[in-house]
């Protein structure tokens, strides 16, 4: 007899609905294991120094009680060692949901995993983990068996709770809804066209990421719109239409592990009408300059580049809490805003934030003498440089920030590294000889504590190249090694 051809693979969206409002999916476990191998992340975990270091480390994690116990309970259940029941994950591994408890609705939960060859393994195992739960739970679990054109269908109903599950082909295909079930198998067997695939918000999603992705998230934000947007209070909907939110079809993120040791992510909002608010500020208008990616260092790990006018970010945050306050005549963010600015001597938006370019690169490598933490930069383009220096200056005297930082000056190949000593010790031991971040707030005010705090820890240390750019960083040690670059 002639040999049958292999059954064609199935893929998730081939099987669930066109209103899936959330997939996550990992198309091909074993090309992804194998693809990452190669991976300059895989490589340094890999390293014998790296591994020397972590090991302790994971031996203790492993020879923990607790651990071993919920280790000794996985494997009891099953019937096989957690080695056995990770080569079940074979193949597809996805999620995905197109309903929720609400409006008389039920929620409709799929997973699916594809075994290839280890799917007898995997039946043994939910054949496992099925007893044990129906005598732990005896009387409380229903469970039949039922036919789904022509495959044998197993429910279990935990009353609260239903859990319903099949295997096409090579593909267990489990889910919270019989009738969701019934629904996968016949998308799958009679190549339905009502399925998530000839969805064109997700047609596009897939353009977007590419062909080859190894990870994909899709949210589809019109259908959760659509179930849940008479709930909203129209307060919070006047909001969402004030930064443009409502206008978002989906958003989708990937990821792909490339041939050259790198991977490539990619995230994408979908907004097919004119963008407005948060979105039109977002909006990557045009490609990433040539001479702000010159200054990204060949051995950086990561790099991105970020388009935000940060004016026009300023402006539509005013617009949404002018919409939020509109009804509360005791609350006049103009009046406010008009009022900080008048002490700070400058305009936030027009002076300050729109002295900046709308292009930020940011990139993180490891310093060259070696480190276990990298140095974290961020480089953008000042419109107007001079304008930049008189807020800072300002900024530095005339405002409640002045009393929390020291600003310091240094010299290093010709160029001036200003940097923000926080005093936090110092102010602490003003404060009682312990850091209480209570009393501080009441001492400091809101907006001087969270900036203090903020650059404590990050960008409180910056140069301005003869070209324009701002150069910022956590610490003056990573700009000296970015000046040395």
């Amino acid at each position: 007899a002639p040999a049958q051809a292999p059954a064609a693979k199935m893929l998730v969206e081939d099987i669930v609905s066109q209103d899936t409002f959330f997939l996550f999916t990992l198309p091909d476990l074993a090309a992804t294991k194998t693809r990452f191998q190669n991976t300059s992340l895989a490589k340094f975990w890999n390293d014998s120094e790296m591994q020397q270091a972590v090991q302790p480390i994971i031996k203790a994690i492993a020879e923990n009680e607790n651990v071993k116990g919920v280790f000794a309970e996985i494997e009891k259940s099953t019937g096989q060692s957690l080695s056995n029941i990770m080569e079940v994950f074979n193949g597809q591994f996805a999620i995905a949901a197109d309903s929720i408890p609400l409006n008389g609705k039920t929620l409709r939960v799929l997973l699916t995993i594809d075994a290839g060859a280890k799917k007898d393994r995997l039946e043994i195992i939910l054949n496992k983990i099925t007893a044990k739960v129906g005598k732990e739970m005896g009387g409380a679990v229903k469970s039949e068996t039922f036919q789904v054109n022509n495959l044998t269908a197993t429910s279990m109903d935990f009353g609260d709770m239903k859990i319903c599950y099949v295997f096409i082909n090579t593909n267990l295909v489990l889910t919270t809804d019989k009738a969701m079930l019934e629904e996968a198998v016949k998308n799958y067997m009679e190549k339905s066209s009502f399925v998530l695939s000839k969805n064109v918000n997700f047609v596009k999603a897939k353009e977007k990421c590419g062909p080859n992705y190894d990870g994909l998230l899709y949210v589809s934000t019109e259908a959760i719109y659509r179930m849940v947007g008479d709930q909203i209070p129209k307060e919070a909907q006047d909001i969402l239409g004030a930064l443009g939110l409502k206008d978002v079809k989906f958003i989708a993120a990937s990821n792909t592990f490339l041939p050259n040791g790198n991977f490539n992510g990619n995230f994408y909002v979908h907004v097919p009408c004119d963008k407005k608010g948060l979105i039109k500020i977002a909006a990557l208008s045009s490609a990433p300059s040539e001479p702000l990616l010159k200054n990204c260092p060949k051995n950086a790990v990561s790099v991105s580049v970020v388009n935000l006018n940060m004016k026009n970010a300023w402006d539509t945050m005013l617009t949404a809490a002018k919409a939020v306050t509109k009804d509360n005549p005791s609350v006049n963010i103009e009046e406010m805003i008009k009022a900080y600015e008048m002490q700070l001597g400058f305009s936030v938006g027009n002076d300050f934030l729109a002295s900046f370019g709308d292009q930020f690169m940011f990139y993180s490598a490891f310093p060259e003498g070696g480190g276990l933490i990298p140095d974290t930069v961020c480089y953008v383009k000042l419109k107007n440089k001079n304008k930049f220096n008189e807020c800072m200056s300002a900024l530095m005297t005339g405002s409640p920030l002045a009393a929390m930082y020291e600003q310091i000056s240094l010299t290093y190949k010709d160029t001036t590294i200003t940097y923000f000593n926080t005093r936090l010790a110092e102010r602490s031991r003003e404060m009682g000889a312990m850091f209480d971040p209570e009393m501080m707030m009441r001492s400091m005010g809101p907006e001087a504590m969270g900036m203090m705090m903020m650059n404590a820890y990050f960008f409180s240390a910056y140069f301005v190249t003869k070209d324009d750019y701002i150069v910022s960083s956590n610490s003056t040690q990573a700009l000296k090694r970015a000046l040395d670059r």
